[in-house]
Order: structure tokens, then sequence, then C-alpha cells
């Protein structure tokens, strides 16, 4: 079955995670298993991957770029997203839509979206949006772009569930976390990165703030792209979790090894992925530096 991805990055190994703390001894699962190899980020939990699913009714030409623009909102959301002719997923979306006119320049969609999962409904939404005339039927990627993002933007709370009043850091009462700017990406790296992750972050319901103040942490990424030999690149992203005094209290590291000139432009759903596998390994960490404190 064909892919809905640009060959490009459908060729493309995403970055393979690995979690590095500054105290001794072995680390936990999932980042590094007991056989030592570096876990990869394509190995999505199909309990927790939301499959989007060709739109019914009033649906566009192409059904290939609403997909994709549906699961790039997903993601961006902090959700696991593919399209149907990714992978399988246990959860699943599904819509319905209707176009009609309004006036000469003005179509109006009414779409109903759906997640469900093996127990049943978990989340849905009705939209009504006014778009361009023809810009649905077409595919315009501004319009299905717009239109995904408000859908997830909906749906994804339904699942993840509402913020805590109270976040808190474990293992440091009071402190809150700074994202610092990432520094040394192509393309458009240094700002989605820092972005995205800030949003993964947010939806973890950790107290991520703007700007930092006495007694916050601040974690702050930095990456290298190296040569790899025969149009290769070899691709490391650090990022690094400090204490008040900006000492480093442990870090978390990306690597893998992809065509080279892939990141030069935008870096969209890599990034969002490469933040997910971040923050991931950063509660890992804040929960394992959280039981030495308390054993210390």
């Amino acid at each position: 079955m064909s892919s809905l991805l640009p060959p490009r990055l459908f060729l493309l190994p995403l970055l393979a995670l690995a979690l590095l703390v500054a105290a001794c001894g072995p680390l936990p699962r999932p980042f590094k298993p007991d056989d030592q190899k570096a876990v990869d980020l394509r190995a999505l939990t199909y309990g927790s991957t939301v499959m989007v699913l060709p739109l019914e009714g009033a649906a566009p030409a192409d059904p290939g770029p609403l997909a994709l623009a549906l699961r790039d909102a997903l993601l961006a959301e902090g959700l696991l997203a593919k399209t149907w002719r990714e992978a399988e997923g246990a959860l699943r979306l599904s819509g319905e839509a209707a176009i009609r006119p309004l006036g000469d320049s003005r179509d109006l969609l009414s779409a109903d979206w759906r997640i469900d999962g093996p127990e049943g409904r978990l989340a849905a939404y009705r939209q009504e949006r006014a778009l361009p005339a023809g810009a649905w039927q077409s595919g315009n990627r501004e319009a299905l772009a717009e239109v995904a993002a408000e859908a997830a933007q909906a749906l994804a709370p339904q699942l993840l569930g509402p913020a805590e009043e109270e976040a808190l850091l474990p293992g440091f009462p009071g402190a809150r976390l700074a994202v610092l700017p990432v520094t040394g990406a192509p393309g458009d790296g240094n700002e989605t990165l820092t972005a995205a992750l800030v949003l993964v972050l947010e939806r973890a319901e950790l107290p991520v703030v703007e700007a930092r103040a006495e007694g916050d942490l601040a974690i702050q990424g930095s990456v290298a792209v190296t040569p790899a030999g025969a149009g290769q690149e070899r691709v490391a992203i650090v990022w690094r979790l400090l204490d008040a005094d900006d000492s480093e209290l442990g870090k978390i590291s990306q690597e893998n090894t992809m065509t080279a000139g892939t990141l030069e432009g935008p870096w969209g759903r890599i990034a969002a992925l490469v933040a997910r596998g971040a923050a991931d390994g950063l509660t890992d960490l804040l929960n394992r530096l959280a039981r030495e404190r308390a054993a210390g």
C-alpha cells in the first residue's frame, strides 16, 4: 500500500532516543532497554495511536492531503497519529462532512468528527467553518490545515484531559520549567523544536513558563549535524536539564543518520515527534531525580 508521506520523508528513519542521566546506575525502560539499543521513535504504541480514516460525505477530490493535515494537527496537540495508509491504530478518527455555498465567494463546511476506541466514543466535535469557494473540493492546503487545526484543538483535550490547577515538577517543589531556545539546528529547527517542546510539556501538565525566575529549572536543546558519508548526515540532539544555578542535572540525547539536507527546510512533523520523545525522556528523568532526592 502506498504512503501519504513525500518519498523523501518516507524513507527517512526518525530520530532514535536514548536517555542519559547525571546519576549512576541502569537507565529505566523504554529509553534504554536491557540490550542497550536506542529506541526508534517509529515504535509508537498501537493502543494510543489515532488512525485518521478517510472522510465520508463531501470529501476533497484527493483525500490524502486532508488526512495528512489532520495527522499533523493531532501530533501538534500532543497525540500520536497516523493516516490509514501509514499504520493501524486502536483509536480511530472519522468524520462526515457537507458543504454548501454561502454566496459567490464562500462555502460553508459542516463536519462531524469522532474519535472512537475499542470501548466506544472518546471524543466528538461538530465543526462549521466558512471557506473560500471551491477551496474544500480542490484540496486547498491552507484551508485544509485551518480545518484540521481547529478540529484537533477541539478533540485533543477530550482525550488528554484538563490541566491540573497546580502542576508540579517531581522532586522540585515550587520550581517551574523554562524552555530555552534551541541552538544549532538547520532550517527552521531552532524555532520549531523550541515551540514543539513547550506545547508537549504543557500537554504533559508540567509547569512551563516563558520567563525563568529564581529557583526555576531550565531545559535547552542543541542540534549538531555532521557528514556521515555517501549523501548522509548524522543528526544529534541533546536536551540538557539545568538546575537553578545552571548546573546540569541530566540530559536526553536523540540521534540518527538521514539523507543529507533533509532538515534544511521546515521540520514539521519531525519536530513534533522529536519533542514528544524528549518530553517523555524529561518526565522519566525528573521522576528518577525525585526518587534520588527523596532517598538522599
